[in-house]
C-alpha cells in the first residue's frame, strides 16, 4: 500500500469506513483497487485453517457522485469513460 500520510492520522485508507472504491481516473488505480476487491471476496476461501474459516463480513455498496457545475460534470464523465473501459 502506498499512503501519502506515514502516520495514517488524516490518510485516506484509515478514513475511508472500511470501503474499497473503484471511483479512480487512472486504469492503474482502478486495477488495484479491483485486486483488493477480489482478494477480500475470496478471504474466507483462501485463508480457511481447518474448520477456521474467517468472515471479514464484507459487503459491496455502490456510491453516488453527482457534480453541481459544468466542470465537476466533465470530470465525471471522463472519469466515467475510465471506470467503463476497465469494467468498474
Amino acid at each position: 500500500m502506498i499512503e501519502m500520510d506515514a502516520t495514517y492520522s488524516k490518510a485516506a485508507t484509515s478514513l475511508s469506513s472500511n470501503s474499497i472504491h473503484h471511483q479512480f481516473s487512472k486504469p492503474v488505480n482502478l486495477r488495484t483497487s479491483q485486486l483488493g476487491t477480489e482478494f477480500i471476496r475470496g478471504f474466507a476461501d483462501n485463508m480457511e485453517t481447518g474448520r477456521h474459516k474467517p468472515d471479514l463480513s464484507f459487503q459491496e455498496n455502490v456510491c453516488l457522485f453527482l457534480a453541481s457545475t459544468e466542470s465537476q460534470e466533465k470530470v465525471l464523465m471522463a472519469n466515467h469513460q475510465v471506470q467503463a473501459c476497465c469494467v468498474a
